[in-house]
Order: structure tokens, then C-alpha cells, then sequence
């Protein structure tokens, strides 16, 4: 966007631009591309004010460039401007940056200078429409092809023209191919042209190793072999699978596969040489990334009788498009390769993601499932294998949408009871580095209602309690022996909005620690020594996951923060600001960023249901008291249906301090009368399951709510009902007989 600061003639000038940049994008799909010809001895006359156009916009170009380089704004602004005039430059202008070293990063320089960012946006759009319209013109192509056929002059044009064209040139080369009228000679020097173009080719020709022609399957196989490529091996190793396939043309596909990939991947079953090159597009890996100079990349098939057949898709799903099209294939030859299942769901699953707003897969039709749907469908092995999958490559969106899956579909057998091992993705997703994914994976292992024990059980009661404090607050806990230093931290937590608890020794900042039920970030002085204090805090499996801002110069907090990963240092003597610095940033480490109201509501709500379904279910695998602190303090949230939901998860645990702080909520004059009679109805079933807890103090203020003429009838009522379930001895019953009856 051009600032307020440019004069109007430039606003003007580059208001121009903007319009013929899209003039250019609309006219160069038809310019004319190729102007020798070995044909023609000499350029036609018209050509003349065309050359004297090439010859401005190399200047224009230099210059422009020039510009940038030396950061001579003016130079390169007027320059830039100029190349925008001309619109069917974009071949000109491409093929100028191509001859550029470091074309791109120049470019990348200049938008940091006053007002070019606008025009280098048109100048990349001419750049990528001419390398587009350069490769892809089906003329022009055609053209080249025709040209294989005369001198050698022409010939050696049009081979560099086709090299140039790469994949696009494909289908008019496999239809000259195919085609039984085209001359021997033709489709010869076709033949010696094709390992010239590259792995470029490397996909479309793969597919053509489905045609039916033995002709055309050895030309394509034999050219496979001399580009030597590796990514051609599975096609291969089909095609040599294949019921009826030619000795001959055996022999030429069983030479090119060794080429491409070696004897040893003749032993490999057809299905996991698919699956290897599945992997390479999932990973994105740079062998097979698309053209990064493109918004779309193409995806090829093969249709019998019509020839090669391209589909363009939005690149940043290309990979998710080839992924699941390979681990289809190989599922199509072995049925019982599971880890294809996994890795198409993955596949499939990313592919809605990567997909950009409006846009669409042409690959897919228009009424297919989504991704969802499958995941719904699959099995929780495979769900776990996706959500691996995702951890690994820290792609939390992914995450989400597996645990989501298994949430809805899978039990506590399927994903924990089966196999107890650290390693299970959905226990791993609890120390997650994505809040959304620590607290989804807490959800569905606490809902799913395990019967027994599991590794990393602990953290489920650790990750409700961050859910749970989303509306009540951050905490943090300082650990500082020198009394100055702990002041300075405390003080820098309470500035960055932190509810602050402090200690000066290890010992009792562990107790500490238990009974906050959960913390949000620790901070950590000189001494104790940080080193050995922060192996012990993640000796707590409820503290693996909490980040750790450490103020010292202890020796060993470099290596050991780089293991860990949740770890900031700063300085001995950092002061509050810097302190304060850190603690941003630990809370980034961890997705520990501000949440809005309803979103901290949600987690909020949702946590204490999945505690409330836990107590009414007698759990016996999660210990539901380390939860009591984060419900007590949501106790006191103006938010009804928050604190309502705590109310209903302390109801449904034993332990006086649960009773406790209902009898506190219910008798509180500040909450509204309708959620008090609410939560006296709670405290009543809580008394009638589990017999009274409360204390004589609390027991006295619930008689006090009885008798008391000036509460509104609705909440004596309710105490009533909570009077009674206390089942008092007679002598305190009769107390209250003689103090509220009217008096004979």
C-alpha cells in the first residue's frame, strides 16, 4: 500500500501501473512467444518495433535493479514503473531475472524501500505469468515440436525450447508418440529429446507406464532409465507386475528400475516402494517439492485412448494431493499395508487445511467427504498414527483434528489400556507445546473413563487445571533463596499479570507446587541451584510441561534449557523489565497467550464437565483432589454457567474442602439467588452421597440461612433441604425447633 507521503504524481503514476500490471496478467497468457525460427532467415519488419521494446526493457531492467542495489529509490522507482508500461513484457521480464543472479533476494531488498513494495508486487506477478506462459504455451510448444523435425539448426531450438517447457510439453509429446501417423524420424528424435528434459518429466511419463501400447510403455520406460530418478521406481515395478506384459518390454522397464533405483529395490514389494514415495511428497521433501515460483503445480493421470491428462492444483496442496494418491496405490496392491491407511488420513486431513480460502482441489469432486469424515471412519490405531504424525512435525492444526476424531470415536481401550506405553501419541500431545492440543488430548483421555492406570496418567489432571484456570487467572510460583532477587521476580511476575505464591527452598516449593493444583510458569533464582532445581520440578509429572523463566549464571542451564525446550534464562541480574521479558516469552513457548472471554469460558466449562462426569462415574484412575484448588477458584466467576460448572465438579468428588467451598458459594450474599438455590441443591446431593464434611462453622451459617427471616424464602428453602441432608443429631435439630418456631 503506497503511503500518505507520496506525491500525487506518483500516486498517479503507480495507480497506472496497478492497472496495466493487470493488463499484463490478462494479456500475456496470448503473446507471441517464440520469434526464431529456423525457418525464417531473418525477422519480419513488424518485429523491428518489437526489438527496440526489448531493448527498452533491458535498460529498464538493469536499471531498476541498479536501483535497488544501491538503494537509489528514485532510479528504481521510475524504472519500475517504466517495465509495468509495457504490457506483454512478462516473457521479457522473466527471462531478464532468470539471467540475474540473486534476482529474488534483490527483489526482496527493494520492497523494504519507500514505496516499492507495490510495484515488485506486479514486477513477481509479470515475472511468474511470463515463466508460466514461457513453459506452458501450447503453440509455442507445438511449434518446438515441429522444429525436432527440419535442420539440425531447428532441431537444437526446438529440444531447448522443450527443455524449457519441461512437464507442459508432455501431453503433445506422449500424443505424437502415440499417434500412428507420426513420422519414424519424428518420433525418434522425440525419443532423444525426452532425457533431456529432466526429472520435470519424471511424473507425467510415470503415468504414462499404464498405457496399453508395448511401443509406448518401452520408449517410456527406456527414457525413465536415462533420466535415472528414483521417484520412477514404483510405476516400474508395477508395470513389471503387470499380467501380460511383453518380454521385451519387461526386459527394458527391469533396466530402467535398476537405473533409477538400484538392484535392491527389485526385492521390495511394489507396496512399500509406493508408500516410500508417499512419504517423500507428506514430508515435502525438496526432491519432489512443486515449483516455488508458482501458485499451482500439476497433478498427472493417464487415460487410456485420450493420452496424458493434467489437473493443476493450488501448490500448497500438491503434496498433500500426490501423498494421498501414492498411499491409495499402494493400498491397491496390498490391502494389508496399514501404515498407507495412517498415512492417507494424514494426508487427506492436511490437504483440508493446506487448502487456501476459496479455492478448490480439481483432483477431488465437488460432493466428496471432507477429511473429517474419513477420520470419523478410521480406527483409533490409525487416528494415533495421524496424531504422531502431526506432533512430529509440530503441525497443531492437524493435531486437533485427529484428537478430535478420536474423541468422538475411540474408548479407553483403544487409546490408552491397550498398550501403556510412554510413547502413545495422545499422552505425548499433553505436554504439547499448542494449548488447544494440551488441553484436547486432556479432554479425551480424561472422557474416555479409563478402568486402570496408564504411563503419564498424572498429566491429565495437570491439564485440567490449566484448562480450568483459563477463567480464574495466571499463576506463578517464585523459587528464590536470596531474598532481594525473589522480590525483583515476584514483582516482574505480578506486572505481567501473574497471581504470584513464593518459596525459598526447594522442599517446600514442591508442596507448593501439589497444592496450587497447577501453575502456569515458575520462575527461578540463583539459588537454589537452577540446574538441579529444574530436574526436580520435572521429576513431577504435573510440572512437565510448565515453562521455567531461570535468572542466573549457572553453567549447565544452556545445555539443559536446549533439552528441555520449556526453558528462557536471562541474566543474574536482570532487572524486572528483563525479567518480565522472559516470562513473555516462556508463555509463547507454551501457547500461553491471552484468551479472549468466551474462549477462556469454554476451556473452562468444558474441563470442569469432564471432571463433574469423572466424580459421578467413580473414576478410580484419576485422583480428582488436585483439581479442588483450580474449582474453588472458579467458584468465584462472574460468569454463571462457569461457576455453575464448577459447582456440579465439586459435587461430584468427595473431600470436605469440596463441601466446603460450595457451603461458602451458596451462603455468599453476592451471588445472584438463583445460582445460590443452584448450588445449595448441589451441596445437598454432595451431603446425601457422601455423607456431611462440613465444619461446625459451616454447619452453623447453613442453620443461620434457615432461621434467618430477612433471606428471601426461596434460599431458606434451600437450605432447608441441605439442613436436612446433614442429618444433625437430635439435639441440634431441637435447638433449631426452639430458636425459629413461634413462641406458644
Amino acid at each position: 500500500m503506497v503511503t500518505d507521503r507520496m506525491e500525487p504524481s506518483r500516486r498517479v503514476s503507480l495507480a497506472a501501473a496497478c492497472v496495466l500490471g493487470a493488463v499484463v496478467l490478462v494479456g500475456v497468457a496470448t503473446m507471441a512467444l517464440g520469434q526464431e525460427a529456423a525457418s525464417a532467415p531473418s525477422a519480419p519488419a513488424s518485429q523491428a518495433s518489437v526489438s527496440q521494446d526489448s531493448v527498452q526493457i533491458t535498460a529498464c531492467w538493469e536499471d531498476f535493479i541498479h536501483g535497488i542495489k544501491v538503494a537509489r529509490e528514485e532510479m528504481a522507482y521510475s524504472n519500475g514503473l517504466k517495465l509495468l508500461d509495457y504490457p506483454s513484457a512478462a516473457r521479457e521480464v522473466y527471462l531478464l531475472s532468470v539471467k540475474t543472479p540473486d534476482a529474488e533476494a534483490v527483489l526482496a531488498r527493494g520492497e523494504k524501500l519507500k514505496d516499492m513494495a507495490p510495484i515488485i508486487e506486479h514486477i513477481r506477478k509479470m515475472i511468474e505469468m511470463g515463466y508460466q506462459s514461457e513453459r506452458s504455451d501450447p503453440n509455442q510448444i507445438a511449434n518446438s515440436i515441429d522444429l525436432l523435425a527440419k535442420s539440425l539448426r531447428a532441431y537444437e531450438i526446438g529440444a531447448s525450447r522443450l527443455e524449457q517447457s519441461g512437464e507442459y510439453a508432455m501431453p503433445q509429446l506422449v500424443a505424437k508418440l502415440i499417434d500412428p501417423q507420426t513420422p519414424a524420424s519424428l518420433t525418434e528424435r522425440i525419443v532423444n529429446v525426452m532425457p533431456r528434459m529432466g526429472k520435470g518429466i519424471v511424473r507425467p511419463l510415470s503415468e504414462v507406464l499404464q498405457c496399453q501400447d508395448p511401443r509406448v510403455l518401452e520408449i517410456a520406460a527406456n527414457v525413465l532409465g536415462q533420466i535415472r530418478y528414483p521417484d520412477a521406481a514404483p510405476f516400474l515395478k508395477e508395470l513389471l507386475e503387470r499380467k501380460g506384459v511383453l518380454d521385451r518390454t519387461r526386459q527394458v522397464a527391469t533396466a530402467a528400475m535398476i537405473s533409477c533405483a538400484g538392484k535392491a529395490a527389485m526385492e521390495k514389494p511394489t507396496a512399500s516402494l509406493f508408500y516410500e514415495l508417499a512419504e517423500k511428497y507428506y514430508n515435502q521433501q525438496p526432491s519432489v517439492a512443486p515449483d516455488q515460483r508458482l501458485g499451482t503445480a500439476n497433478v498427472w493421470y493417464w487415460r487410456e485412448g485420450l493420452g496424458l491428462d493434467i489437473r493443476s492444483v493450488p501448490r500448497a496442496i500438491f503434496c498433500d494431493v500426490y501423498a494421498m494418491r501414492l498411499a491409495r496405490r499402494a493400498l491397491s496392491h496390498d490391502g494389508g499395508f496399514h501404515p498407507a491407511v495412517s498415512l492417507w488420513l494424514a494426508a487427506r486431513l492436511r490437504r483440508d487445511i493446506d487448502l487456501p480460502a476459496g479455492a478448490a482441489d480439481p483432483t477431488q469432486e465437488a460432493d466428496a467427504p471432507t477429511g473429517r469424515f474419513y477420520a470419523l471412519a478410521g480406527s483409533a490405531s490409525y487416528l494415533q498414527d495421524v496424531l504422531g504424525r502431526a506432533l512430529r512435525d509440530g503441525n497443531s492444526a492437524l493435531a486437533i483434528r485427529a484428537i478430535d476424531a478420536l474423541s468422538r470415536t475411540a474408548g479407553a481401550a483403544s487409546l490408552v489400556e491397550s498398550s501403556a506405553a510412554v510413547g502413545s501419541p495422545l499422552v505425548e500431545a499433553l505436554t504439547n507445546s499448542d494449548r488447544e492440543v494440551r488441553f484436547l488430548a486432556g479432554l479425551t483421555l480424561a472422557t474416555a473413563l479409563p478402568a486402570k492406570r496408564f504411563a503419564g496418567d498424572e498429566k491429565v489432571i495437570a491439564v485440567l487445571n490449566e484448562a480450568l484456570r483459563q477463567s480464574a487467572g495466571k499463576r506463578a510460583l517464585v523459587i528464590a533463596a536470596d531474598g532481594d532477587q525473589r522480590n525483583l521476580l515476584k514483582d516482574a511476575a505480578r506486572t505481567a499479570g501473574y497471581d504470584v505464591m513464593d518459596q525459598a527452598e526447594m522442599t517446600k516449593a514442591l508442596a507448593v507446587a501439589r497444592e496450587a493444583a497447577g501453575l502456569d510458569v515458575i520462575l527461578l533464582g540463583k539459588n537454589p541451584p537452577p540446574a538441579a532445581a529444574i530436574l526436580a520440578l520435572r521429576s513431577e509429572m504435573y510440572l512437565a510441561a510448565v515453562p521455567i523463566v531461570a535468572a542466573s549464571a549457572d553453567a549447565e542451564l544452556p545445555a539443559l534449557a536446549k533439552s528441555d525446550g520449556r526453558v528462557v534464562i536471562t541474566a543474574e541480574s536482570a532487572g524486572s523489565a528483563a525479567v518480565t521479558a522472559a516470562l513473555v516469552a516462556a508463555a509463547k513457548i507454551v501457547g500461553v497467550s491471552a484468551m479472549d472471554a468466551p474462549a477462556a469460558a469454554s476451556w473452562t466449562i468444558r474441563a470442569a464437565n469432564a471432571v463433574a462426569l469423572l466424580g459421578m462415574t467413580a473414576n478410580p484412575v484419576y485422583d480428582l483432589s488436585r483439581t479442588r484448588g483450580a474449582l474453588t477458584a472458579v467458584l468465584s466467576d462472574r460468569n454463571a454457567e462457569v461457576m455453575m460448572s464448577a459447582a456440579k465438579a465439586l459435587a461430584s468428588m468427595g473431600g470436605a474442602g469440596a463441601q466446603q467451598a460450595l457451603a461458602d458459594a451458596a451462603m455468599d450474599a453476592k451471588t445472584p439467588e438463583k445460582t445460590r438455590i443452584e448450588v445449595f441443591k448441589l451441596l445437598g446431593a454432595s451431603l446425601r452421597r457422601f455423607g456431611c464434611q462440613l465444619t461446625d462453622s459451616h454447619t452453623q451459617a447453613v442453620v443461620s440461612a434457615v432461621i434467618d427471616p430477612k433471606q428471601p424464602q426461596s434460599i431458606r428453602d434451600a437450605a432447608a433441604e441441605v439442613l436436612g441432608a446433614m442429618d444433625l443429631p437430635s439435639g441440634q435439630i431441637k435447638a433449631l425447633i426452639l430458636e425459629s418456631s413461634p413462641k406458644d
